[in-house]
Formats: structure tokens, C-alpha cells, sequence
């Protein structure tokens, strides 16, 4: 098999470049928030939808398939929750955000808000605020990532940036300390040297040296059926890191996975497999692939949910990887799946020792969609989503798995307040383990404030820690 993939492989075309990285000024966010309304701006996102992907590798029919896991525990409760923003200004959210052990920030399509753990608003300024800087001519910025760095206490944040669609670039800060209320420094790191390319769609993911964010590639409105990814090294003081970009044709919707190691991997879907590869300085190496025994059809149409209160039908994404964890010897990935014409599941897979187990999230009254994942130091793992239903507002709902392997039911995170009137959330969501314990987790969901208004949620959903058992005296 693994041969059989190697030579399809020369399909892929990686060319690393080490980029040249254009530093903007240094700026504290109280420098920031007194910056006026900038052109880079964009109240709404044009979605801009592509084309099924080909299946490009001969896969056999069956490789390490074990039955899917079936529901049986209760979910944890949940403890801390408080809303991070809202907005009926800037459409749609992209609900990305980090947590450390004093702060808790949501970077959104309208601004970036730093709380503390207990929901207290300590900064915020606009998206646009966030990167106005004389040398970056007018443009747009969108889909903005974050991530801590726990070992340099900083934070890394990734915004995409382009100019009617050209000139694309992948803007990036770093905060000079452990408070993301206070300086960062900035950057742009063109998408090609041309400026001729653009990017959209980005996933992240967090090694123990680097960040890497992989995005798809547009030449201006047309899709080019590929990927760029950004290999953003944490080892660096005052000097520009040392980004390297690389790019990959006819490969596309690529999610980077996060692991405590060096290990760099991707995984992306093909057909009904779910593929891992090693991300290396020369390209991608050593593909494997696994399957499942869940029927499923993946799709780049707009996957459409139904709400409570109107008609308008909400644009639920579509059935990509959006994102994935190693931890603990396994791996772990996550995306929308339809199991029907009209409704979709989650489908998660834990890959290790060469097979992979799948859990189906599914309710025969929903469509579900933008997951994300994240696994704790006991291998249990959290997974926020939302929720879409005729008779409830679009909501936020989140699953557990137990160490075990135990799936729980669906639980609330946080209900929708009001039908919506605009048809997206945008591309994904965030969930996180808590860094303090390693344990609990931390989930960024959505959900309609008012008809023409969303708001990011933020929700702490403590976890016990397993000890060992106390022996009884008799």
C-alpha cells in the first residue's frame, strides 16, 4: 500500500521558501484601540465555495478499520462560561482563541478581546485596529488563529490579509510577554513573492518548536486547488523569525496537528479516508491512510441546517478536517460528515498502532458541524460544535470521551437566543485544554444574540483528575 502511494505522491509539488517577513511597528493594544476605523475593515467575508477534490491515491477498501464507539456515559458539567463578543457589524465570527493561566483571549473577524478567567474584559480593539500600520497598504483582514506558546509564556497571532484579492499574505504577531493586553510585534509574510496569490480557510496547530498554519490557495476569486502552509518556528528573541512557506498542488483543506513533540504531521481527507502524513523541510513524507466503517459522503456545497424562528437555512460548513491532536501514542481528528442528503454528523477518529477507531456525534433531528477537538494528559477528549434543529435556535452543543473510550451523550454549551438572519459562522471553532491543570478543557462556540447579531461563548468544562484508589482498612 505504501508503495502504491508513493507513486501517486509526485502529484504534490512542495517548494519551501524561507520568506522574507516585512516587519510592521511594534504597538501595544492601548496604542491600537485609539486607532480610527481602518480600510482594512471588512464587515462581511465573501465564502467562497471550491470544487469536490478528485481522489487522487488507488486506497484499498479496508485498512485498520474498528467499529464505530456508541454513546454511554453523561457528559461533564460545565463550569466557567461568560460571552467573549459580539457583533452585527463584522459577518461572519471565525470563533478562534487561546487560553493561559491568567488570560483568555477570543480572536474574531471583529476584534480581539483579552479576558481574564472569570470573564472580565481587560482590552479590546478591532481586527482592523490590530493591524493598521503605515506600511500595509489597504486591504482586508480576515480569519484570524491564536495560539499560547506555554514554554516563552507569548502569544502567536496568524490574521489572513489581501488586497482585492491579490497580494496575499499571512500577517503574524507575536506578544513580548505572558499579557496579551500589552506590545506585540508584528509581521507580513507574503503568500507568494509575485503577489499574485491569496489564501483562505486556515487551520492551525502547535508543535513543541513551531506554529503551522496551512490555508487553501486562490489566484484572486479562482480556486487553485492547492495549499500554502506557514512553518513559524518558536526559537527566536528580537529577530524576525524565520517563517518558511511552502506549497502543494492539488492538495488542499489540510489541517495541521498539534502534539507536544517536534513531530510535524498534517492530516486531510480523500474520499472516505482520513489520510496522515509527516510534514518535513522538503515536502511531505510516508502517507498513511485509514478508513471507516461509518457511511459517509464529504462534499463542499454548503451543508444546510434549519433554526427555529425562520426559514432562512443556515450554512453549516462542510466536511473537511478542522483540526487534530497527538497525544498520549494517538491521534485524533475531527470534521462534519453527511450520513444523509439533509443531515450531517461529526465523525471522530483516534488513530494508533496502525488502526483507527471512529466515534459518530450524530442526532437524527440535526445538523451538526464546525467541530473542534482537543485531548487532555489522561487521553480523554472534548468536542465543541454547533447545533442545528427545527424547533431550537442555532446553538453550541459539546461531546465528551472518556479515557476509557466511553462516548457521552450531546449536552448544551450554550443556547441560541434568537433565530439568525445571516446564513454563516464563518469557518471554524476552538476548543483547548486548560494549561493550568492539563486536564479541563476550554470551548469558543457561537450562537444568534439577535436576529442580526452573533456572540462567541466561551465555556470551562472541568474534568477530575484519575487517581489512584485508596485501599480500605477492615
Amino acid at each position: 500500500m505504501r508503495s502504491l502511494i508513493a507513486a501517486v505522491w509526485l502529484l504534490y509539488v512542495s517548494a519551501p521558501v524561507c520568506a522574507e517577513i516585512i516587519e510592521l511597528a511594534p504597538a501595544t493594544m492601548a496604542e491600537m484601540s485609539r486607532a480610527p476605523m481602518s480600510a482594512l475593515e471588512t464587515p462581511e467575508r465573501r465564502e467562497r465555495h471550491r470544487p469536490d477534490r478528485p481522489l487522487t491515491m488507488a486506497l484499498p477498501s479496508t485498512l485498520g478499520v474498528i467499529p464505530e464507539a456508541t454513546s454511554g456515559i453523561a457528559p461533564p458539567k460545565i463550569g466557567a462560561a461568560f460571552r467573549a463578543a459580539s457583533s452585527s457589524s463584522f459577518y461572519p465570527a471565525d470563533a478562534a482563541g487561546a487560553v493561559s493561566a491568567r488570560h483568555v483571549v477570543a480572536a474574531l473577524n471583529s476584534g480581539i478581546t483579552v479576558q481574564d478567567r472569570a470573564g472580565k474584559q481587560l482590552s479590546f480593539v478591532t481586527l482592523g485596529q490590530f493591524w493598521t500600520d503605515p506600511s500595509l497598504p489597504s486591504g482586508g483582514v480576515y480569519d484570524p488563529r491564536i495560539v499560547y506558546d506555554a514554554v516563552n509564556d507569548r502569544w502567536i497571532l496568524t490574521t489572513l490579509y489581501d488586497v482585492n484579492l491579490q497580494n496575499g499574505a499571512m500577517l503574524l504577531a507575536v506578544s513580548e510577554s505572558g499579557d496579551p493586553s500589552a506590545s506585540w510585534r508584528r509581521y507580513r509574510v507574503p503568500v507568494d513573492a509575485a503577489g499574485k496569490r491569496n489564501a483562505d480557510l486556515p487551520r492551525v496547530g502547535q508543535t513543541s518548536d513551531a506554529v503551522i498554519l496551512s490555508a487553501d490557495e486562490w489566484s484572486g476569486d479562482s480556486f487553485l486547488a492547492g495549499s500554502v502552509i506557514f512553518t513559524i518556528p518558536k526559537s527566536y528573541g528580537t529577530a524576525a523569525p524565520a517563517v518558511v512557506v511552502q506549497h502543494f498542488t492539488s492538495l488542499f483543506d489540510v489541517a495541521p496537528v498539534s502534539s507536544s513533540t517536534a513531530t510535524r504531521q498534517v492530516v486531510y481527507a480523500e474520499g472516505p479516508y482520513m489520510v496522515v502524513d509527516e510534514l518535513t523541510p522538503t515536502g511531505l513524507r510516508d502517507p498513511k491512510a485509514y478508513t471507516t466503517s461509518v457511511a459517509f459522503t464529504h462534499g463542499f456545497e454548503p451543508l444546510l441546517g434549519p433554526q427555529l424562528g425562520s426559514s432562512k437555512l443556515m450554512d453549516a460548513g462542510d466536511t473537511m478536517p478542522q483540526n487534530a491532536v497527538s497525544r498520549g501514542g494517538a491521534l485524533w481528528a475531527v470534521h462534519a460528515v453527511k450520513v444523509t442528503s439533509s443531515r450531517t454528523a461529526i465523525l471522530v477518529w483516534k488513530i494508533s498502532g496502525g488502526t483507527a477507531k471512529t466515534y459518530l456525534i450524530e442526532d437524527p433531528e440535526a445538523v451538526l458541524a464546525f467541530p473542534s477537538i482537543a485531548v487532555n494528559r489522561f487521553g480523554a477528549a472534548l468536542i465543541g460544535y454547533a447545533i442545528y434543529t427545527g424547533s431550537t435556535y442555532p446553538s453550541a452543543a459539546y461531546s465528551y470521551i472518556d479515557p476509557a473510550g466511553n462516548l457521552s451523550a450531546s449536552a448544551t454549551m450554550k443556547s441560541g437566543e434568537s433565530a439568525y438572519f445571516f446564513d454563516r459562522w464563518g469557518d471554524y471553532t476552538t476548543t483547548l485544554v486548560d494549561p493550568v491543570d492539563d486536564t479541563s478543557f476550554w470551548s469558543l462556540q457561537l450562537y444568534p444574540l439577535q436576529p442580526n447579531t452573533w456572540a462567541a461563548w466561551w465555556s470551562q468544562v472541568p474534568v477530575p483528575a484519575i487517581g489512584r484508589g485508596r485501599a480500605a482498612r477492615h
